[in-house]
């Protein structure tokens, strides 16, 4: 019996990232939600500049960095069986006799080209690698294909898909091929005002956004001199105005685990939402701007639960 190509493990797999990552996030929130670390202050009055230190910063769980790459891998996975699903769907070949294919992600035409030429000599498979290609991470910009608003590429229009895709793709290849994704304690990016006394004129603030170790430097704030007295910020305020996360030691925008991860998991349903058409009607897959609305809720609300995909039946 011919067993028809499904998305079934590609869903499998990105359940199982999922399910990596709530367990990653609850252990997070938990040690984020402890705020034992304390600061210490140092005033320079001729210049008017307070600098703050970090102190008892929460300690890493071991596994989370072993975790949180089982849990890219994973979703990663679950595009390479989307992909081989689709060469299977184009060509009648099983599964299992196709070989050196994975789902194409790239920030450079060239190489996205070089990879899926042989493949667009097929005229099904053409037509749904034009669909993977308006997902490429250099497509991310391109107003043809993500529409655009009358005050430009607004917001509404951004193509978090693509994105997240480069972004998975990313901290996949470091995890697999260069070194474990160790997690670190960073701070987050500004929380507020310090509650300065009457008479303090603020001038100007910085956070260094760098990993955070014992007595790191968390922040500077500089007053207008001559200070008009002595005075310290209180340890609640400054955790208020200076918190700190789990992050990734890559640079991005947002170096939350927790909000990467999202990001990432959800470019992986986003994509296989798209294509499902093709499997379960045979019908063609959805235009990729039917990811924008909404916005992804763990992109913007840490504490919300990722929705767990389900399997087509």
């Amino acid at each position: 019996m011919v067993i028809k190509p499904s998305l079934e493990d590609s869903w499998s797999k990105l359940r199982w990232a999922n399910s990596i990552y709530l367990s990653l996030t609850a252990e997070i929130d938990a040690v984020e939600k402890q705020r034992s670390h304390r600061f210490t202050v140092k005033v320079a009055p001729d210049s008017g500049e307070y600098s703050f230190y970090v102190h008892d910063l929460p300690a890493m769980e071991t596994t989370w960095g072993l975790r949180m790459g089982d849990c890219l891998h994973s979703a990663r996975c679950a595009l390479d069986y989307l992909m081989v699903g689709l060469v299977a769907l184009g060509t009648g070949q099983s599964r299992k006799d196709v070989a050196d294919v994975q789902f194409p992600i790239y920030q450079e035409r060239s190489r996205f080209n070089g990879a899926v030429g042989d493949l667009k000599k097929n005229q099904v498979l053409a037509g749904w690698l034009s669909r993977v290609e308006e997902l490429q991470p250099f497509n991310a910009g391109n107003p043809s294909i993500w529409g655009w608003s009358e005050d430009g590429f607004g917001d509404e229009h951004m193509p978090r898909l693509p994105l997240g895709l480069d972004r998975l793709t990313i901290l996949d290849n470091i995890d697999k091929h260069r070194c474990i994704l160790h997690p670190y304690v960073g701070p987050k990016l500004w929380g507020g005002s310090l509650d300065a006394p009457t008479g303090f004129k603020f001038l100007s603030g910085s956070t260094p956004m760098e990993p955070l170790n014992e007595g790191s430097l968390i922040g500077q704030v500089r007053y207008e001199t001559p200070l008009p007295g002595s005075w310290e910020p209180a340890q609640e305020d400054l955790k208020r105005n200076y918190p700190i996360q789990v992050s990734f030691g890559e640079p991005s925008l947002d170096k939350s685990v927790v909000r990467i991860l999202a990001w990432c998991l959800w470019a992986v349903e986003a994509t296989l939402k798209i294509f499902e058409p093709v499997f379960l009607h045979r019908k063609p897959p959805l235009l990729v701007t039917a990811s924008l609305p909404p916005q992804p809720a763990a992109l913007d609300d840490r504490t919300s639960s990722f929705s767990s995909p389900k399997a087509p039946r």
